[in-house]
C-alpha cells in the first residue's frame, strides 16, 4: 500500500510539472471577485505569470490582502475565482479573425482589379499580336513568290541548256558569222548558266528562309492564352517568392517581348535581296543565252533559204542569159 501511494503521488507530480512546462510559453490572466463587496481583482500582465495557477494565485493574493478590507470582510471566504484564460489563445483567435478579414479584403481587391484591368491588358497584347500577324503574312507572301521565282529560274536554266545543245547539234557552223555567235554563246554559257551546285546553294538559302520561326510571336500567343485563363492580379503585375526571387508578371513579360525585334525586317531584306538576284539571273539567261540562240536559228534559216534559192535559180536554163544581160546592163 505504501509503495502504491508513492507511485501515485509521483505520477501526480510529473503530470503537474508537465502541464506547467507546457504552459510556460503562454500568458495567463485570472480574475477574482470578492462576492460580498463586488470587487474584482485581475492578475498582473507580466512574463512571470506564465501558468494558469500563477495567474490565479496572483489575483487571489490581491483579493486577500487588499488594504481596503475591514474586519468582517472575510476575504479568504469571499474571494472567488471567476475566470482564468490563456491570453495568447485570445490573441490567436483575434489574429485569425483579422487574417480572415484581410484575406477577404484582398480577394475583393483582386476581383476588382481583374474586372477593371484584365481585358484592357489582353486587348493591348492582342493589338501587338495582330501587328505581328500582319508582318508575318506579308513575309509569307514574299516567301511564296520567291519560291515560285526560283522554280521559274530552274526551268529557264534547264531549258537554256537543252536549247544550246539542240542548236549546236542542228546548225551548220561552217558560216563565219554563225561561228562567231556560237563562240559568244559558249562563253556566256559559263558566265550565266547555273550549275547543279549553284542551284543547290539557292535551294539551301530558300530552306533557311522557310524554316524561320518568329519566336516572339509564338511567345506572345502563349502569354495571351495564360492571361485569358488567369483570374489573379499577381499573375499580371508579378510577385515575389518566399525566397525573395521576383516572378515577372504578364505585363512585364509583354514589355520585354514588345521591346524586342520580331526579326521581320532582316528576313524581309534577305527575301528581297534573293528575289532580285534570281530576277537578274533570269534576265541574264534570256539576254545572253536564249536570244543569241534564237538569233542563231534565225541566221541559220536565212542562210539555208538563200542557198536553196541560189541552187534553184542556177539550175534554170535561163540562168546564163540572165548573167549576160546583167553584165551588159551594169
Amino acid at each position: 500500500m505504501k509503495k502504491f501511494l508513492v507511485i501515485f503521488f509521483l505520477s501526480l507530480s510529473l503530470l503537474f510539472n508537465s502541464n506547467t512546462k507546457a504552459d510556460q510559453n503562454a500568458t495567463w490572466v485570472a480574475v477574482v471577485e470578492h462576492k460580498e463587496k463586488k470587487l474584482f481583482y485581475t492578475s498582473d500582465n507580466t512574463s512571470e505569470i506564465n501558468t494558469k495557477q500563477k495567474a490565479i494565485n496572483n489575483a487571489t493574493s490581491k483579493c486577500w490582502f487588499d488594504p481596503k478590507h475591514k474586519e468582517g470582510d472575510w476575504p479568504s471566504e469571499n474571494c472567488i475565482v471567476i475566470s482564468a484564460k490563456n491570453a495568447d489563445s485570445n490573441n490567436a483567435a483575434a489574429e485569425k479573425a483579422k487574417a480572415y478579414a484581410d484575406m477577404n479584403a484582398l480577394k475583393k481587391l483582386n476581383e476588382q482589379w481583374i474586372v477593371e484591368n484584365k481585358q484592357k491588358y489582353i486587348d493591348e497584347f492582342k493589338e501587338k499580336l495582330n501587328e505581328y500577324k500582319s508582318l508575318i503574312s506579308r513575309i509569307e507572301i514574299k516567301r511564296n513568290e520567291l519560291t515560285n521565282q526560283f522554280e521559274t529560274l530552274e526551268k529557264i536554266n534547264s531549258g537554256a541548256k537543252q536549247k544550246i545543245t539542240n542548236a549546236f547539234d542542228k546548225i551548220n557552223t561552217a558560216n563565219l558569222k554563225i561561228k562567231s555567235i556560237k563562240k559568244e554563246i559558249t562563253k556566256n554559257e559559263k558566265l550565266y548558266l547555273l550549275s547543279d551546285t549553284d542551284l543547290m546553294d539557292y535551294n539551301n538559302l530558300l530552306k533557311k528562309i522557310s524554316e524561320i520561326k518568329f519566336e516572339y510571336y509564338n511567345s506572345l500567343k502563349k502569354l495571351i492564352k495564360k492571361a485569358k485563363q488567369s483570374s489573379k492580379k499577381k499573375h499580371f503585375v508579378g510577385y515575389k517568392f518566399l525566397t525573395g526571387v521576383k516572378n515577372a508578371g504578364f505585363i512585364e513579360e509583354f514589355k520585354i517581348i514588345k521591346s524586342q525585334d520580331l526579326g521581320s525586317n532582316s528576313v524581309e531584306n534577305n527575301i528581297d535581296k534573293l528575289t532580285n538576284d534570281i530576277d537578274q539571273k533570269i534576265k541574264d539567261i534570256d539576254k545572253f543565252i536564249l536570244k543569241p540562240v534564237d538569233n542563231l536559228f534565225i541566221l541559220d534559216d536565212e542562210l539555208l533559204t538563200g542557198n536553196n534559192y541560189n541552187y534553184l535559180f542556177m539550175g534554170n536554163q535561163f540562168y546564163s542569159l540572165y548573167k549576160l544581160i546583167n553584165h551588159i546592163v551594169y
